[in-house]
């Protein structure tokens, strides 16, 4: 890439100047697994609340 770009030098640059613009950029090898298993939380979560959300409103209506 860098012959094709005729400089060098440039990765080190570009990621210095990508890397300001992500707060966090995890390292830990079980990140995936842990925001999977987030993921997967949430939904469960969310379908909940929308199964109920009906029933919930005409108890709080009446």
């Amino acid at each position: 890439m860098q012959a094709l770009l005729g400089s060098t030098g440039w990765l080190p640059r570009a990621e210095a100047l990508v890397r300001r613009l992500f707060a966090y950029l995890p390292q830990q090898p079980g990140y995936d697994k842990w925001l999977r298993t987030l993921a997967e939380l949430l939904r469960r979560g969310t379908r909940i609340l929308a199964k109920n959300a009906f029933r919930l409103r005409r108890t709080s209506a009446a």
